[in-house]
């Protein structure tokens, strides 16, 4: 019995070329050292050690208090030297979003989790729908994974099952719905 191999047109040369570059990153060997080649089944990491839980210095009585019973909002001007807080409107100006990744910088083809605040007119926005993505616009696609939000009070939300899988760049966006009104906050990060 003969078999014939299929015949390779150039059509399918270029199709099956453009889909192998489609998604190339920069680091010519991806992925991560240390990473398998599947993106949505990576080597975990080991933990990192825990740090100390920060103090907090209450304004009205000015003692201190560990802030892992329940952290600070941060302040409306919060930057990233503040805590390691992004923070922004969203896109209409809606809402008012901070983030930060609660392991402190965002780490490539790792999974971590982000904390994430929203207000309205400065105060706590409760009861929101809140999504996160991941999305790189110089390849146009987005994240392997889709994270689990859950709110946990006082406008605050945590984000698990984050991962940005590939080194370039990419758009944070954080959709915010809560009583019909709905808008996204977008933060760049290079990886």
């Amino acid at each position: 019995m003969h078999f014939r191999s299929p015949s390779r047109t150039p059509a399918t040369v270029v199709v099956v070329s453009l889909l192998l570059v489609s998604c190339r990153s920069e680091d010519p060997v991806a992925p991560a050292a240390g990473a398998r080649a599947h993106p949505v089944d990576p080597i975990p990491a080991p933990a990192p050690e825990p740090a100390p839980p920060p103090t907090v210095v209450d304004a009205t009585a000015g003692t201190p208090t560990p802030a892992a019973v329940e952290p600070p909002t941060p302040p409306a001007e919060a930057t990233p030297e503040h805590g390691g807080w992004t923070v922004g409107a969203s896109d209409d100006g809606r809402f008012e979003v901070a983030w930060r990744a609660t392991g402190g910088a965002v780490p490539r083809n790792e999974p971590f989790e982000m904390e994430v605040l929203v207000r309205r007119g400065g105060d706590p926005v409760e009861g929101a729908t809140v999504k996160v993505r991941g999305w790189m616009p110089d390849h146009g696609h987005g994240m392997v994974r889709e994270p689990l939000v859950r709110e946990v009070g006082g406008g605050r939300y945590h984000v698990e099952g984050m991962l940005l899988h590939m080194r370039g760049e990419w758009d944070l966006l954080i959709d915010v719905t809560k009583d019909g009104v709905a808008d996204t906050a977008r933060s760049a990060l290079e990886l």
